[in-house]
């Protein structure tokens, strides 16, 4: 496994079963969303996990995954319904 420089804030292997790494705060320990990537001061208020205090989500993207587990709840309906 790679070691990581502390100032790196970007490191992605990408391949499947693999490590996948975002470094989750700035220098100042502002939270930065684990999904978009983007940062406190961008989008307002996150989330964080209740189980790894380095995880974050933001309202934008709590709003698409909503979304994309109503689509899933709609076909899943219409399917039984056919």
């Amino acid at each position: 496994m790679a070691s990581l420089s502390p100032d790196q804030t970007d490191y992605n292997r990408g391949v499947l079963g693999t490590l996948m790494f975002w470094k989750k705060s700035g220098p100042d320990n502002t939270p930065r969303c684990s999904f978009c990537q983007k940062w406190e001061a961008s989008t307002g208020e996150m989330i964080a996990s209740p189980s790894n205090e380095d995880i974050f989500i933001c309202a934008e993207c709590v709003a698409v995954c909503n979304s994309i587990l109503t689509d899933r709840l709609e076909l899943s309906r219409q399917s039984v319904k056919e």
